[in-house]
């Protein structure tokens, strides 16, 4: 989702995503599901990007704390689950959004002055914030900085 310095680790997030995404698709309809944790937990790695970054050491749970929510996706009470990235932030439970295309707003010939105007117009209200640290959610009725 985008945090600066981890360019190589939020690629290969990325890539589990497109992966979780894909192989869902693709078993669609056979009973296999494939869904995806992005936990966020005490470890060694947050410890060590925390002390890098100049921050204070992490109050999050540890990793283990995310147990319940493996267990549930192995169990038959989530066999409607498919396809899905659950995320753990503390005590709260997150799905994250997929990823969409914008509906079209230029189908004419491409010009400088055309993409200019659709910008203009329409996309650049459209755009989404760079960066997990940027995005604000309500959660349970408190906001979380994700």
């Amino acid at each position: 989702m985008g945090l600066e310095g981890m360019g190589a680790y939020g690629a290969t997030k990325g890539a589990v995503a497109s992966l979780t995404y894909s192989w869902a698709a693709e078993n669609a309809g056979t009973g296999i599901r494939v869904n995806a944790v992005s936990p966020v937990g005490a470890s060694h790695m947050q410890e060590q990007r925390k002390q890098y970054q100049g921050g204070n050491p992490s109050t999050e749970p540890p990793a283990e704390a995310n147990a319940p929510v493996l267990c549930y996706l192995l169990s038959d009470l989530a066999a409607e689950i498919n396809g899905q990235i659950i995320r753990t932030v503390g005590r709260s439970l997150l799905l994250i959004a997929h990823p969409g295309v914008a509906l079209p707003v230029l189908d004419d010939e491409w010009t400088v002055e055309s993409i200019a105007r659709a910008f203009e117009t329409d996309l650049k209200a459209r755009q989404f914030p760079s960066g997990i640290l940027g995005m604000v959610t309500e959660v349970v009725g408190e906001a979380n900085q994700l």
